[in-house]
């Protein structure tokens, strides 16, 4: 399984969106949990941004199990990857 989300604006306007893309897929534990502390991580890096700087999001992850038929198949690989970035001269 995997998921994405993404958003370009304003801290406010991306904190009050972005919860509902989060919640958008659901996926198998463990990556549900793993996708549940990422946005908190975003959500919490959103709050201490100045209100007029506009910033850009993407966060995203993906499960699977291990594929080797020598090892155990019901343990998962998770990767994840969260960029939080600063628009400088954002014109308005």
């Amino acid at each position: 399984m995997s998921w994405h989300v993404s958003g370009i604006g304003k801290p406010k306007v991306l904190i009050a969106n972005l919860p509902a893309e989060f919640d958008r897929v659901h996926c198998e534990e463990p990556e549900q949990l793993i996708k549940a502390f990422a946005k908190d991580i975003v959500l919490a890096s959103l709050e201490h941004y100045p209100d007029d700087m506009a910033v850009k999001v993407t966060a995203s992850g993906s499960q699977s199990k291990e594929h080797r038929p020598d090892k155990d198949r019901t343990k998962s690989v998770n990767s994840l990857d969260i960029k939080i970035e600063p628009l400088w001269g954002f014109v308005e």
